[in-house]
């Protein structure tokens, strides 16, 4: 049973001239919220008015607040990450820009003001800065290509000329680079016309106030200077010289630069938004079968240190089943996916009687690549191995068996199925449909779980093994098992059957003994789902063939393809989107990929029962839109 909860999803990165360490909490997340970075310095991080009214409102609250109030934009999170004194040379040389905004998933938008603190101590300012400028811009565009950038200008806060010089440098910058300018200026500037001191706080030194007044002054004092937040003190020592010489913002400062950022965002975002429920899939890679090459199918991605992207699958000639030859190719692609190379790369030759296939790529927790695959030689003897590569997939060990010879058998483990638990313990499901003494296959299938202690060098079998039946204790199929492991550190199973539904069970020890295996509630044909969180979200992913809509009778076909969102750990799903439904498409063995704020799925997409499998394509697209409620 769904339970359907609108909610939508878009990220952003705002990064304007100000910048404040990230708390753990506030880290950019993907749980359907637009995210909103601020990056910068002191005039976005508000440490004055932090520590005099710690409650805030602050800034990121400010503007969260006037976007949630117009309902035709989705619900948003404000990040403030500032730093006071920092400047665009000392953000990225201090590693600050690597460990604070490189990696953070989900960003759409980027708006960037700097310039006060780099007038003041980037040597050759006229030239150094745009040129830092660019380098940032460039360091953006290849982090999070998808992400829109716009340039702000500087709030009234130094000389009139040098203000003017950094704001003429910041649009030059912006038209050089073809990137939109928000003229936060402007704006700020007007508001100063109610009152030139009205937006900025007092911090004076304590020793240029006569002696008589510093006891009960005392408590705003803080190194040395008295902190006001506003005009409270101007008719006692507003005629002394500098009393308003600082001019960082106060809160209501915060608040005009809240108000204007919010209002160059909401037109920005409806547009945005608008388009990508529009247009929302990208097929980034489709490859065909051909006469010496019959199918493509069961492939998997990793992503390696240099950013490029992996995707090695089975490649078969000869044939389209199974049991045909098979070698496992790859392609890669250097812009989150988006485009991918042209010529297949051979991985693993076929080392098999019959084939290599259905393939699980692996970044493992000591850096390694893993590399797991089936060897399939026989109808009584198909199982998994690993590889290793310690280069970047440039070269791999020999394989590695998971399962010994004294349990030989027919086993399947699909692609995209072998994760690593926070303990470090890897898992490997499989479904076991022939032993070696047994005269025939059992396609009904048990389910188990191969376990490893030590990276992948030595496996053993978990202590479940188990058949599922239904409510009257009938045998029903339990095939291609799949695991996630949930945030309480129990780990999920599930598998596919031919009772209309998916079904699940549930380890408590990492995987070494299992509940029995239960109805899921996702209707479905007999066809494998994929389930992962999305990073950086406490959120599941599903991909399957929705059945919901039918008899269990006529959940026979692998279409359409849709996408489901869970918030409580695989209970209940919601935001059920469709992302093809041709009558006659054949889609399954989906692997899961996340490059930023999109995500990458690899699928067969072949047309009807005997072509299903023909045809793998990569399908690209915006988190945020799995989040958008369904049509």
């Amino acid at each position: 049973m769904h339970r359907f909860l609108p909610t939508c999803a878009l990220t952003a990165l705002v990064a304007f001239s100000w910048l404040v360490a990230i708390p753990p909490a506030l880290r950019a997340e993907h749980q359907g919220n637009l995210q909103i970075l601020l990056l910068g310095d002191s005039t976005t991080e508000g440490s004055v008015p932090r520590r005099l009214q710690p409650d805030g409102p602050h800034l990121e609250q400010m503007i969260q607040q006037l976007l949630a109030a117009d309902q035709s934009l989705p619900p948003c999170t404000v990040i403030n990450s500032s730093r006071g004194g920092e400047y665009i040379r000392r953000l990225i040389d201090s590693g600050r820009y690597q460990r604070d905004a490189s990696e953070l998933p989900g960003i759409d938008y980027v708006l960037i003001r700097y310039g006060i603190n780099d007038h003041a101590k980037r040597e050759n300012f006229a030239d150094g800065f745009p040129d830092d400028y660019r380098e940032l811009i460039g360091l953006l565009r290849r982090d999070h290509p998808d992400a829109k950038i716009v340039l702000c200008t500087n709030i009234p806060f130094s000389s009139e000329a040098k203000t003017t010089q950094m704001n003429q440098l910041v649009r030059q910058v912006a038209e050089s680079e073809s990137l939109p300018l928000f003229d936060l200026h402007a704006g700020y500037a007007a508001a100063l016309k109610s009152g030139p001191n009205m937006l900025n706080y007092r911090r004076f030194p304590i020793e240029n106030i006569p002696a008589a007044h510093h006891d009960w002054l005392q408590p705003r004092v803080h190194d040395g200077r008295l902190e006001v937040m506003d005009n409270e003190l101007d008719a006692l020592f507003g005629e002394r010289p500098g009393w308003f010489s600082d001019r960082h913002p106060n809160l209501a400062g915060y608040n005009v630069i809240a108000v204007e950022t919010a209002n160059y965002l909401k037109p920005l975002l409806k547009s945005d938004t608008s388009a990508s429920i529009d247009q929302p899939l990208q097929v980034a890679l489709k490859l065909m079968p051909s006469v010496d090459n019959p199918r493509n199918s069961e492939g998997d991605f990793v992503t390696l240190n240099d950013g490029r992207m992996l995707f090695v699958y089975t490649r078969f000639s000869g044939g389209g089943s199974d049991h045909d030859q098979a070698v496992l190719a790859s392609r890669t692609s250097r812009d989150q996916g988006q485009t991918w190379s042209a010529d297949d790369q051979i991985v693993v030759a076929n080392e098999g009687d019959m084939n290599v296939m259905s393939v699980s790529l692996l970044r493992l927790a000591d850096g390694r690549l893993g590399l797991f695959y089936l060897v399939k030689n026989s109808l009584t003897d198909c199982r998994p191995v690993v590889r290793f590569s310690n280069d970047e997939a440039v070269t791999w060990s020999d394989p590695v068996s998971i399962i010994p010879d004294s349990q030989i058998g027919y086993y399947v483990m699909n692609n995209d199925r072998v994760i690593q638990l926070q303990g470090g313990r890897l898992l490997a499901p499989v479904a076991l449909h022939r032993t070696a003494d047994q005269q025939s296959m059992d396609w009904k299938g048990q389910i188990t779980c191969y376990l490893s202690d030590d990276g992948g060098l030595n496996w053993h079998r978990s202590a479940t093994t188990q058949r599922a039946t239904d409510a009257d204790g009938n045998r029903i199929a339990a095939q291609e098992p799949g695991v996630v492991e949930l945030q309480d550190g129990r780990v999920m199973l599930w598998c596919r059957s031919d009772s209309g539904q998916q079904l699940r069970c549930e380890s408590s020890d990492g995987g070494q003994h299992w509940t029995s295996l239960q109805p899921m509630g996702i209707a479905s044909p007999n066809s494998p789902a994929s389930i992962q969180r999305i990073p950086g979200s406490n959120d599941l992913l599903l991909v399957w063939n929705d059945h919901s809509e039918l008899p269990v009778s006529e959940r026979t076909l692998r279409t359409p393809l849709t996408t489901a969102i869970s918030h409580d750990e695989g209970v209940t799903w919601e935001n059920v989107k469709v992302l093809y439904d041709d009558p006659d498409g054949w889609y399954c063995y989906t692997a899961i990929a996340f490059a930023n704020d999109h995500v990458l799925l690899a699928h067969c997409a072949g047309q009807g029962r005997s072509a299903g499998l023909n045809t793998t394509q990569i399908t690209r697209l915006p988190i945020r839109w799995l989040y958008e409620s369904s049509k």
